[in-house]
């Protein structure tokens, strides 16, 4: 117990270490990085997002704009599994996202380039710190079962967020949120934790679906928004159905008469069912499909320079985990570039055991850790491994890239005396069975825009989706104090520290960020392409050819 209490502390002191070097090497002219906090305000909450994503963002326009849409008739997408729940309060899963964008809608709206624009909000305004938001509501929006939407409904959503009691997973991906209280009808106030200039983006999130207040908690199979689709029938481990909301507030929506998400465990499945226009869209391509797909006339592949990852998970609850230098022993066995050639076929980039991309203007320029399988064994050793130990890692077709990433982790490890067993379980029950219940596996994350959200979920004492269960009482101070401070320079500071920590202590093994590919038929338009991987089946429709 005593020398598990003195690997925490030396922890604790590596964090302040970190820290002292990170702030040790700031840029001299001070007065060029240093933000009054209006200038703060003005910047934040547009030029951070649009220096993330810039141009390389961007969806590729393969079509003219002058086509006809075909209204009306069946759009089908293909998904991995079924979703859990049709609660956004709960929502963790991509296949969730997917079917809220379809009966749900968001307070704004956001583009690949993470502008902002209004959806059921028609605009918004902080107070002189932004820890106060208040948005004027669309008026005249009505719910599917005919009531009215207005401000109480808004104000329940978040409200129920920020309730501990809520259980809610999505709290992470919302923070700050403090609470939320209507001033009139149509008029809401969202109160902060702390002032945060980027908060309109956050409210544009997928997950930030606003629900009927009624249905709210009830995790009901017949979900209640004002979409431009009304839930029709949920079959587990098949399908989900929507229909036309001929009632939408939307100009030009509804696209279809109906919306069908195909549940397809099986990638090559689902690729032939693309091939063969039985479905219209596949949300995620696996490389080994890209060549088959391109060349014929009938599909078209799209490619975004992604900011998504897949991750070892090493619950550092559990031994051999609980000891940081097994941990560490693991991430000096990995060749990145080799993972991002065998893996991705060379479509992405490296990555150094944390969540923040090279894209992202808090990026901090850490020395790329390399493959050191002499420093893994004298730290298996330390930590009483000395012969090396076996390891079963769990991983699925859940996701593209997930089994050859545990093939590949297994081979790098091997000479280094580390055993992975590597165990391939069915797509169905993956989440539910797997993720975050075996001490090591895979994860799948397509990445977050700003630089909070890549941080906060996963690595805080209170993140919900903090996935290897490490904590760091550095980081939990370093997080909320970036977030809230207006000199660029201190922020930057935090958020190199915190990398530098991630890399070196979390049972995290990040190492490549990858691209985002799907394909769709030919005759399909209307999508961005997001970096982030998030797919809103809303904005789809079908072109007379």
């Amino acid at each position: 117990m005593k020398e598990e209490e003195a690997m925490k502390e030396n922890e604790t002191m590596k964090g302040e270490e970190i820290l002292k070097e990170a702030t040790s090497e700031k840029d001299q002219d001070q007065s060029r990085l240093s933000f009054g906090r209006r200038d703060f305000l003005k910047t934040a909450g547009v030029a951070t997002p649009l220096v993330l994503l810039g141009d390389l963002w961007r969806p590729r326009q393969s079509w003219a704009g002058s086509e006809e849409i075909q209204y009306g008739g069946t759009f089908k997408g293909s998904v991995a599994g079924s979703p859990l729940t049709f609660d956004p309060n709960y929502y963790e899963l991509y296949e969730e996202m997917v079917v809220g964008s379809l009966i749900f809608n968001r307070l704004v709206h956001l583009e690949p380039d993470m502008s902002v624009h209004p959806e059921l909000a028609v605009s918004w305004e902080p107070n002189d710190d932004a820890s106060v938001w208040t948005f004027k509501l669309r008026q005249d929006v009505k719910f599917h079962n005919g009531r009215e939407f207005t401000a109480a409904d808004v104000a329940a959503f978040f409200n129920r967020v920020a309730d501990p009691d809520s259980g809610s997973k999505i709290v992470s991906e919302l923070s700050p949120i403090a609470g939320a209280e209507v001033v009139d009808k149509y008029t809401v106030r969202m109160l902060l934790e702390g002032g945060y200039a980027d908060w309109p983006v956050v409210v544009g999130k997928p997950r930030a679906c606003i629900i009927a207040a009624e249905s709210q908690g009830k995790d009901t199979r017949a979900p209640i928004g004002t979409g431009p689709y009304k839930f029709k029938e949920f079959v587990p481990g098949e399908r989900v159905v929507v229909e036309a909301n001929k009632g939408t507030w939307e100009d030009g929506q509804p696209h279809f008469d109906e919306v069908r998400t195909i549940v397809y465990p099986d990638s090559a499945a689902a690729t032939s069912a693309l091939l063969a226009g039985d479905i219209d869209i596949r949300w995620e391509i696996e490389q080994e499909f890209i060549d088959i797909l391109s060349k014929d006339p009938g599909v078209m592949v799209n490619r975004a320079a992604g900011i998504g990852y897949q991750n070892l998970i090493m619950d550092t609850n559990v031994k051999p985990f609980d000891d940081p230098r097994v941990i560490e022993a693991i991430k000096y066995c990995v060749d990145r570039e080799a993972f991002v050639e065998g893996v991705l076929d060379g479509y992405g980039v490296v990555a150094n055991d944390h969540a923040v991309s090279p894209m992202n203007p808090f990026f901090a320029d850490i020395p790329l850790r390399q493959q050191d399988h002499k420093k893994a064994k004298e730290l298996l050793t330390e930590a009483g491994y000395p012969d090396g130990l076996d390891i079963d890692v769990y991983c699925s077709e859940i996701r593209a890239g997930m089994i050859p990433s545990a093939i590949t982790m297994k081979d790098q490890a091997a000479p280094a005396g580390i055993r992975f067993n590597v165990r391939v379980v069915p797509a169905d029950g993956y989440w539910k069975e797997i993720w975050r219940k075996k001490p090591c596996h895979y994860s799948n994350w397509g990445g977050r825009p700003l630089i909070h959200d890549s941080l906060n979920p996963y690595l805080t004492t209170t993140g919900k989706w903090n996935e290897s269960n490490w904590y760091n009482p550095t980081v939990d101070k370093m997080i909320p104090s970036a977030m809230s401070e207006t000199d660029l320079s201190k922020r930057r500071d935090y958020y190199s520290a915190t990398q530098a920590l991630c890399m070196h202590g979390a049972g995290l093994g990040i190492p490549y960020f990858r691209d985002y590919i799907m394909a769709h038929r030919s005759n399909i338009r209307g999508f961005p392409l997001f970096a982030t991987k998030w797919l809103f089946f809303n904005r789809p429709y079908r072109v007379k050819t």
